[in-house]
Parts: C-alpha cells; structure tokens; sequence
C-alpha cells in the first residue's frame, strides 16, 4: 500500500518528510510526494496512510481542510500547525531519503535552540534554550558523496561547537549555507575571521553569501560593529545579505532608515521581511517591493523616484521620510504609532 507525504509550503526539502520516507521505505511501504501545487485531492489515489507538513501559519487552514478529505489515518505536523508536535524518536533518528525530493544537498541541525526570546519568533518556545539542545556533528548527517550542506540552526553564530563545524566542512571540502540569520550580536574579529576562511554559499550555492538580521533598531551598534568586522575580515558587502523584519515593531522611519545605512553606508543587501506576510500596510507593500528588487532598481533609483511611478499617493510620507534620513537627523528609537500585532496562531 502507498503513503502519502505531503509538503503544503517548504521553500527547501522538508526535512522531517525525509525522514518520514525513509522510515516508511524501511517498513517496505512504497509512497508518493505531493507539494503546494495541490489544491484538490486526487480522486485516484487510495493511500494506507497520509502524512501532511505545513510549515507556515497562514497555510493551516489549507492544511487542514486538506487533511480532512481523507477517510484513512492522516498525521499533520509542522510550525505551522504546532510546535508541540515531534517526530518519534525512530523517525527522528534516521537519515533523510534524499531521493524524495532529488536534492544533492544534506539538511540538518548541529545544534537546535535559541539564547534569544524575541517576542516575533517561535524558535524559543519550538526548540528552547540553546544549552539544552544535544550538538550533532556533521559527520553524523552528511550522507558520504555530497559536498553541500544547508544548516539549518537557528542560533549559530552562539553555537559552542561554531568553528568545529566550519572546520569540518573545510577539511571535507563541503560547501556551507548558513540558512538562518547570523546573529550580529555575536560577532567578534576571531569568528569573523573563521567565517572568512570559509565563507557561506547561498540556498542554492550559486555565490558566497552570509545570511544576517537587523529585526529592531536597538541594535543598531551591533549591526554596524559586526559588519565592519566581517568585512575587515574580508567579505565585501555583497556577499552579505540582511534580512529586516518590518510590521511588527518599527516604525516606517526606521524601516527606511535600515535599508539606508545596509545599502548606502556598507554596500550590504538589504531585503525586508513583512511580518507574518501582511499585506494591510501600503507603505510597508511598496517599501519591500522596492528593497527586494536588489541592486537591479535602487542603484538607478531612488524610493520617491520609485513611488512616483508606482504609488503615487506614498509620495509625501515617502519624501519627508527619506529627506529625514539622508539629511543625518538622528532617528528615533520610539514607534511612534504601533502596528496592529496579529494574534498568536498557537495555542
């Protein structure tokens, strides 16, 4: 008999229906995959079982009206379902069945958890504290043959193990991607100096990239110290890209103003990241389709160039704000209005 596995929104191979598979190809279960094109349920198909992965919030209702079609055993997981919810441990414990998605990259955890609890992100009720979480060497993961592996630690940049794991991928020649934030906050001219003997790929190892954070003007300090160490240590700017969480806690000034310094002052690149995808604000809507364009637009551009064109109405906010930023005025710290703050999809 067939299991189903199904990956509702994985922007990369989903790590636990990997291990799923492998788990049921040991139970000599054959299976079928079926990915976010799926909107109907197939009338031709009579699995055994259904396994259902949402790894995204704003897909759960999908997810589970999807799973509800099924008159046969349906296990549905994910962040974006529960974070609650664990793998048994046999499964948890295999290797991935990378032929499900026919990726050549290996995905894992050298270490799980967080020394952060910032109000935006799950990883500390998810994963917890850093310290508490068991450190797995590549070793124990990487399949033999491959030579690129997506880590997906949430925290490296405070993981203890930090430079054991950029030896080792230096020792077996194994391309890194740092898939999450470098915390900046953590940054000193030694692990600089360790990541810029081996610098990061991007997801798709196309180009040297270092993933980092800038989510709240706070740590501006932080931010500024710990680009200007990577790139003394030899990155140049664009082989750094900033991720900025807008719409939760700043304001459209200090929006603007981050993509400002990233860009204008270090060359960095800058892309912003729209709290929990909403879509309510229209300035926030044309800022991040402006910044996330890359290069190709603001090298030419300016924002109010851009809104004349394409949001007009924008136009005076746009002006006062960016004629702030770029005469030096110093930006506030305080929000001075506060965004709508959504309401937590956990229980």
């Amino acid at each position: 008999m067939t299991h189903l596995l199904v990956d509702v929104d994985s922007k990369i191979p989903n790590l636990a229906l990997m291990k799923i598979s492998q788990y049921v190809k040991d139970k000599g279960r054959t299976l079928l995959r079926l990915n976010e094109a799926l909107r109907e349920r197939p009338l031709d198909l009579d699995p055994e079982k259904v396994w259902i992965s949402c790894v995204f919030t704003w897909n759960r209702k999908f997810a589970q009206e999807w799973a509800s079609h099924w008159r046969v055993p349906v296990e549905i997981g994910g962040s974006g379902i529960s974070l609650k919810t664990r793998l048994p441990d046999e499964i948890e414990q295999l290797i991935p069945d990378y032929d499900l998605y026919g990726d050549d990259r290996a995905i894992g955890f050298a270490q799980r958890g967080c020394i952060r609890k910032c109000s935006f992100c799950i990883v500390p009720l998810k994963e917890g504290r850093l310290i508490d979480n068991q450190y797995h060497p590549l070793e124990q993961w990487v399949p033999e043959g491959f030579s690129k592996v997506l880590l997906l630690d949430n925290e490296f940049a405070a993981c203890p193990y930090e430079q054991q794991v950029l030896e080792t991928c230096q020792a077996h020649d194994w391309k890194l991607s740092i898939t999450q934030g470098y915390d900046l906050r953590c940054v000193t001219e030694q692990k600089a100096g360790w990541l810029a003997d081996w610098k990061p790929w991007n997801l798709g190892f196309t180009r040297r990239t270092l993933y980092c954070a800038w989510d709240y003007l706070g740590i501006e300090p932080y931010v500024r110290k710990g680009i200007d160490l990577l790139q003394s240590a030899g990155f140049r700017g664009s082989e750094i890209m900033c991720y900025c969480l807008v719409g939760f806690n700043t304001s459209h000034l200090q929006d603007y103003y981050r993509f400002h310094v990233l860009w204008k002052e270090y060359g960095v690149l800058p892309f912003l990241m729209r709290y929990n995808k909403r879509t309510d604000d229209r300035f926030l809507n044309a800022l991040s389709r402006f910044v996330n364009r890359g290069p190709a637009i603001y090298r030419y551009h300016s924002f109010i160039q851009y809104c004349e064109q394409e949001a007009p109405s924008l136009l005076r906010e746009t002006t006062e704000i960016v004629n702030t930023v770029e005469s030096g005025q110093p930006i506030p710290l305080d929000i001075p209005y506060q965004m709508p703050q959504m309401k937590s999809q956990y229980d």
